[in-house]
């Protein structure tokens, strides 16, 4: 390190201008972090059992993004069981544009295998447009009462993958946070396949046993979206001789929710949407038939298929009402009869 000293009995300030700094925490980060420059302030006082290191601002320039950085470090210089004398780290990282493996230089090795494997498979592109980093506390026991790290991430062109069956969420900006073992995500507007979502949340939660995914969104689409997107599903292996056969025009409000278990990554994501058509027109090339006109609920969950007690339209000039879902119609084992399963009432 290349420095200039000032000290005398009350402590030392340290005026650097370095190169080539490493930072090494064994134990917590896998490896050493790296900045190419450092440049700033560091202030030191000790006692017979402990160093302090305070009052550091730096600049950092690493490979792939630029800091601001404020420091300070307890360390023991006696072995004691004085738990106020642990080794500590106080460090706040503020940084500007940064590809998002960024995370991958400030997340220890601490953190749940669980929250990093997901966030290695998916996230699959996005950028940070600015961040910061925070660790407060000691290197033992992370995540308890005396230590927390959070690392928030402003990102843009971000494309989550939930799981592979489905579409991936893509989204132009949003706000990122890792606290200590979780991940939220925020965004005002975001797409999966063609259907438009609005104030999208996602939770991850890999603290000890839990281990789960929660994401949940409003929508506010046109029905041919939501019909291209569940072609894009495993929705549509299920439902092929309706999906592949209709048209769907229209408004649809609804309310999303995604739920994964990260423990079994065997187990597909539990989907449930909670809709409202307004006016929608379903035509049927097959049947050389529409139903116009289409108002009421719709619910949709990957383990009971679709239902609603009421969705009343036209057909044929004339009025009608649907009832969906219940085996309404007695028709276990046909084809798509788990997923959309009907009965309408018409007078023509």
């Amino acid at each position: 390190i290349d420095a200039s000293f000032e000290a005398d009995h009350n402590g030392a300030i340290a005026w650097i201008d370095t190169q080539d700094f490493s930072l090494d925490i064994p134990r917590t980060y896998q490896q050493p972090l790296l900045f190419r420059t450092v440049r700033g302030r560091l202030s030191a006082h000790w006692r017979a059992t402990l160093l302090t290191l305070e009052q550091g601002l730096l600049a950092v320039a690493a490979d792939d993004h630029d800091a601001m950085v404020q420091f300070a470090m307890d360390i023991p210089l006696q072995r004691t069981l004085n738990l106020d004398n642990e080794l500590a780290m106080y460090l706040s990282v503020g940084f500007g544009a940064a590809p998002l493996t960024i995370r991958d230089r400030y997340l220890p090795l601490t953190v749940s295998p669980t929250l990093s494997r997901w966030l290695e498979m998916s996230i699959h592109s996005g950028d940070a447009v600015g961040g910061a980093f925070l660790w407060r506390g000691g290197f033992k026991d992370y995540g308890q009462a005396k230590q927390s790290l959070q690392l928030g991430l402003d990102v843009k062109g971000l494309e989550l993958a939930f799981s592979p069956e489905w579409p991936a969420l893509a989204t132009s900006s949003a706000m990122v946070l890792v606290d200590t073992q979780r991940v939220s995500a925020w965004s005002q507007h975001a797409r999966v396949a063609d259907l438009k979502l609005q104030g999208l949340s996602v939770e991850v939660d890999a603290n000890g046993s839990v281990n789960k995914l929660l994401a949940t969104s409003r929508v506010d689409s046109d029905a041919s979206g939501v019909v291209t997107t569940l072609r894009q599903s495993p929705v549509y292996e299920r439902a092929y001789s309706v999906l592949s056969d209709v048209g769907a025009q229209g408004s649809i409000t609804a309310e999303l929710t995604v739920d994964l278990n990260l423990s079994d990554r065997e187990l597909s994501p539990r989907v449930k949407l909670d809709s409202y058509l307004q006016d929608v027109n379903l035509r049927s090339d097959r049947l050389q038939l529409e139903l116009q006109q289409m108002t009421g609920p719709l619910a949709y969950d990957t383990e009971h298929g679709f239902k609603s007690p009421s969705v009343e339209g036209r057909i044929l000039a004339q009025p009608f009402n649907m009832v969906i879902g219940n085996n309404v119609v007695g028709a276990d084992g046909a084809d798509g009869a788990e997923v959309l399963d009907a009965r309408l009432t018409t007078r023509l």
